[in-house]
C-alpha cells in the first residue's frame, strides 16, 4: 500500500502566519524567529498587507483622557499657566478690589427752613485699600407753598463730613410758584482720593430762600484702587464766590 507523505510547512510559512496572527488579533507573543533574510521579509511582506487590508475597519478603545488628546497642541504653552491671556494676575482686579455703594429716600422734608448744611441723605463704606471714590448726589426739590417767597436750595457732597468744594454756593437748587417754576432737581459727581478704612459720603443742603419741600435724594460712591483727582478735599473753586 502506498502511503502519503504529507508536506510540511516551509518555516517562512509558519512565520508569516503567527505575524499575522499578532497582526490581526492585537495580541502579544514572544516567540523565536528564523534569522533568515527571506523569512524576515516574507513575514513582513504578509503582515504589512493584513494591516492595510483590515485597517479601514480597525478601532481603538477611548483611552480615560482621549477625548482631550486634542489639546496636546498646546502643551508648550504650559509655561504660561500662571498667566491669564499672557498678562499676570496683578493686571488684573480681584473681586475685592472694587466696590460701589449707596442709598437713597423719598420721604419727604416740609418746611426745610434750616440755614446750615444738613445731612438729608449718607453712606458708609470701608475701602479696601488706597484709591479713589466717584461719588453722585442727586435731590429733587419743591418750593413750599406754605411760605411766602421763593424757595433757593444749596447743596453739596462730603466725604468724612468734609466739603468736596470749597465754594459753599457751587450748587444750588431755586424754585418759584408765583414764577411759574414749582420744582427743581440738581446734581453734582466728583473724584476724591481715599485712604483704606471706613468712610461716609453724603448729600448735604442748607436753605437760602424762604423754604423747600424736599422730595427725593440719593449718593452713591464707587471705589477703585487707581484713578485721579483733586489731591486734597475741599478742592478750590475756579473763582470766588460773591455771597
Amino acid at each position: 500500500m502506498l502511503t502519503r507523505i504529507r508536506r510540511l510547512p516551509s518555516p517562512a510559512l509558519v512565520i508569516s502566519a503567527i505575524a499575522l496572527v499578532v497582526a490581526v488579533g492585537g495580541g502579544t507573543f514572544a516567540f523565536a524567529i528564523s534569522d533568515n533574510k527571506k523569512d524576515k521579509k516574507i513575514a513582513k511582506k504578509v503582515a504589512n498587507k493584513q494591516i492595510k487590508k483590515k485597517a479601514p475597519n480597525l478601532s481603538v478603545n477611548r483611552a480615560n483622557t482621549a477625548d482631550d488628546a486634542d489639546h496636546a497642541t498646546n502643551a508648550d504653552h504650559a509655561t504660561n499657566a500662571d498667566k491669564v491671556g499672557g498678562q499676570a494676575p496683578s493686571a488684573f482686579l480681584g473681586s475685592g478690589a472694587v466696590r460701589a455703594d449707596g442709598d437713597g429716600t423719598s420721604t419727604f422734608i416740609d418746611n426745610f427752613t434750616t440755614p446750615t448744611f444738613t445731612s438729608l441723605v449718607s453712606k458708609t463704606f470701608t475701602a479696601p485699600s488706597d484709591g479713589f471714590v466717584y461719588l453722585t448726589g442727586s435731590i429733587s426739590t419743591e418750593d413750599d407753598n406754605s411760605i411766602t417767597g421763593s424757595a433757593q436750595l444749596a447743596f453739596r457732597l462730603t466725604v468724612d463730613g468734609n466739603s468736596i468744594t470749597a465754594d459753599d454756593f457751587a450748587h444750588e437748587i431755586s424754585a418759584n410758584t408765583a414764577a411759574g417754576v414749582e420744582s427743581a432737581s440738581g446734581s453734582t459727581t466728583a473724584v476724591v482720593p481715599v485712604s483704606a478704612g471706613s468712610h461716609t459720603v453724603a448729600l448735604q443742603a442748607r436753605e437760602l430762600g424762604t423754604g423747600d419741600f424736599i422730595r427725593g435724594r440719593e449718593v452713591s460712591a464707587l471705589f477703585v484702587p487707581n484713578g485721579s483727582g483733586p489731591a486734597t478735599i475741599p478742592y478750590s473753586p475756579n473763582g470766588a464766590s460773591n455771597r
